[in-house]
């Protein structure tokens, strides 16, 4: 089937009355139409892509005066905005530096039907080329044929987009109304989300996308898949991860052009934090839900983080970006509001440690959110009192509970927490001299424990089933053994839980005999804190495998947890060894041996550079700068901010580790600690 759209009558007389040529193309983006041709475009003969090419070669940079017609298909469209595309015919393939339509009076982005790739187009413009390669610019779109796809739509059913999620693969005819828009790099669409009565999925395709506007009511034919990032693939397989609902290599089949409501009735109640628990459980990708949320800005360099947090302020994701967060600009009226959020995850990011959920808001609607405070016992026990506790213990946690919760973003205040064992004999609560209130175990079994929330005049009561065990006997090696270990050998290592690593999922683990790095998943990480005393399992390696170096990071791998003898132990400084700033900014530039296997001791001045792409921490001397320092290893500054803002520019006493995790020939370091004014302020990142 093909659709033809001709112009070819009404420019005639347009391109005819028109004046006198002006080889002063506007800028994009301005509402002013490119000059006319003085030459119509019957008077013109099509030229074939290759006699394009020629004369814009011999044009050079230089426009030409004359204007000339080019047929092909589109190859692709670059920018949809303004047009930018590639032609070809069966001679080659042309570079179109922005199209209009066919009187030059609309950009290819305000014409609400025009081609994709894939389509037949005869387009007028003059030629050049720009740094010696050819193009046309300004050019407008005489005439275009919708091509429809080769395929046979007998093979598509056509069903609910309730019944399309409910399968793992197959060909569908859906209809529904666009709710909203995804863009790739470049502002391009490249996607959007279908709703109908029953359920929402997400389409992609960027020849359809172009083809759309928020509102209109379409019959799209595609296949139904699960979508795994290809560089995810083996990450995704170790969380049992499936993949996001979606549909693949659609076809637009009608489209109403109208501005229709999108139906919300199906839509589910839920919360930002149930959401997020639901990673491994039932696959909603792609589905809405209505939640209330914190709407959060966070500007970087050069980009805009947008965060869609509960209401608990801190328990959240990041809205999906492909264009450095300008897409998502209408989020700032909302930033700092508790709003209602049509919320979908369009997909998890595997990673070696965990599934992140990456979040789209449809629609945000501010609606002057009051907390009920008549449910703060419910929002205590839900967002901070349960989630303390862990279902199995095999050592006295001699946890310090929470016995008061606030939160002055939602008004909550004075939420009193009290705690009770039904078998002291298992599991007890302390109360110590300070009114601190502990959490041991004691002997082996299982024992409820309730919680209970008092505020005003209501109190509400949950209860949690933990089983304690015997503490297993664990043959381990010390830290100094793992290091001397083989790479690639299964070892099982006793140590403290001493600092957080930085940009990985991970921690230091230290006894008397030394210091190593620890990988793990976040669902290990959840179980442990700063001070533990732990056994785990891993494979002790180094980082970057494919190389052999001296700066070779070394590391266990995939650590699982055997044991968490729990505690509040200070870790041992006895493998530490005291050295300058300087000799280790030498270390660090000109590694002779490998220093990713000690801690040092120094003292250096903390420098922040903050640069419009890119921020860094780096440390150096008293008197140095950071071109003088090392660069600590992070993905951005903003990681260490929580440690290190405070301290800008200040010489002070720190613990760090040299570190190789990006494949350099040259050491980053990861800090520790740092003391302050006689305080000893532990890097809690991965933990906080």
């Amino acid at each position: 089937m093909k659709k033809k759209i001709s112009f070819l009558a009404a420019i005639l007389l347009t391109a005819t009355l028109l004046g006198c040529n002006n080889t002063n193309n506007p800028t994009f983006g301005t509402s002013t139409s490119p000059a006319p041709t003085t030459t119509s475009p019957s008077e013109t003969s099509t030229i074939t892509i290759a006699e394009a090419i020629e004369i814009a070669t011999q044009a050079g940079s230089t426009l030409t005066t004359e204007k000339y017609l080019i047929s092909g298909t589109i190859e692709s469209v670059s920018n949809s905005e303004y047009g930018n595309m590639t032609v070809k015919d069966e001679t080659g393939s042309l570079f179109i530096y922005g199209t209009w339509n066919s009187d030059g009076t609309l950009k290819y982005g305000q014409m609400s039907d025009k081609p994709v790739a894939g389509d037949s187009v005869t387009i007028l413009g003059a030629l050049k080329s720009y740094e010696g390669k050819p193009e046309m610019e300004d050019g407008w779109i005489i005439d275009f044929t919708h091509n429809e796809p080769d395929v046979d739509l007998n093979e598509y059913r056509e069903v609910l987009i309730v019944d399309a999620r409910g399968k793992d693969e197959g060909k569908f005819k859906l209809t529904g109304v666009v709710a909203f828009i995804t863009y790739a790099f470049g502002f391009n669409p490249n996607g959007f989300y279908l709703v109908d009565n029953t359920s929402s999925i997400y389409v992609y395709g960027s020849q359809v996308a172009q083809q759309v506007e928020v509102g209109n009511k379409v019959t799209i034919a595609g296949e139904r898949v699960n979508f795994i990032a290809e560089n995810e693939a083996t990450n995704a397989a170790k969380h049992n991860y499936k993949g996001a609902i979606q549909i693949a290599n659609p076809y637009l089949l009608e489209n109403d052009n109208g501005n229709n409501e999108w139906n919300k009735n199906w839509i589910g109640k839920s919360t930002v934090k149930k959401l997020l628990e639901n990673k491994n459980g039932f696959n909603f990708t792609s589905d809405i839900w209505k939640v209330d949320a914190l709407v959060k800005k966070v500007p970087g360099n050069g980009f805009v983080n947008y965060y869609i947090n509960d209401i608990d302020g801190v328990t959240g994701s990041y809205v999906y970006t492909a264009c450095n967060g300008s897409d998502f600009e209408y989020l700032d009226e909302f930033d700092g509001k508790i709003c209602t959020v049509y919320l979908s995850i369009i997909n998890y990011k595997s990673t070696a440690s965990d599934l992140i959920a990456r979040f789209i808001p449809i629609l945000v609607k501010d609606e002057n959110y009051s907390f009920d405070l008549s449910k703060s016992t419910e929002y205590a026990l839900d967002y901070h009192a349960k989630d303390q506790f862990l279902d199995v213990y095999q050592a006295d946690p001699a946890l310090e509970v929470i016995t008061l919760v606030k939160n002055e973003l939602i008004g909550v205040d004075n939420v009193a927490i009290s705690y009770e064992s039904k078998d002291t004999n298992i599991a007890y609560f302390e109360t110590t001299t300070e009114g601190k209130v502990i959490f041991h175990t004691n002997e082996p079994g299982t024992v409820e424990i309730s919680i209970s929330a008092k505020y005003e005049n209501t109190t509400r009561t949950t209860t949690k089933t933990i089983k304690v065990e015997d503490t297993p006997e664990v043959v381990s090696i010390t830290v100094a053994e793992a290091l001397a270990t083989e790479n690639g050998t299964k070892v099982i290592v006793k140590g403290v839980v001493a600092s957080s690593l930085v940009n990985h999922t991970g921690f230091y683990l230290i006894d008397e005999t030394g210091t190593i790095a620890v990988s793990t998943t976040a669902d290990v990480l959840a179980q442990l804190a700063i001070g533990n005393e732990v056994a785990i399992e891993g494979t002790k390696n180094i980082y970057e495998t494919t190389r052999v170096s001296v700066c070779d990071q070394h590391v266990i791998r995939d650590a699982t947890l055997v044991v968490n003898y729990m505690g509040n132990h200070e870790y041992s400084t006895a493998s530490f060894e005291e050295k300058s700033i300087e000799d280790l900014i030498t270390m660090s530039k000109n590694p002779s041996t490998n220093n990713t296997l000690k801690v040092y001791k120094t003292k250096a001045k903390v420098c922040f550079v903050d640069k419009t792409n890119y921020s860094n921490y780096y440390i150096t001397t008293e008197n140095g700068t950071s071109e003088d320092g090392i660069l600590l290893y992070t993905s951005s500054g903003s990681q260490y901010n929580f440690l290190l803002e405070n301290v800008r520019d200040q010489y002070i006493e720190m613990e760090v580790a040299l570190c190789d995790w990006n494949n350099k020939s040259t050491h980053r370091a990861c800090i520790l600690s740092i003391t302050v004014n006689g305080e000893k302020l532990v890097n809690n990142l991965n933990f906080r």
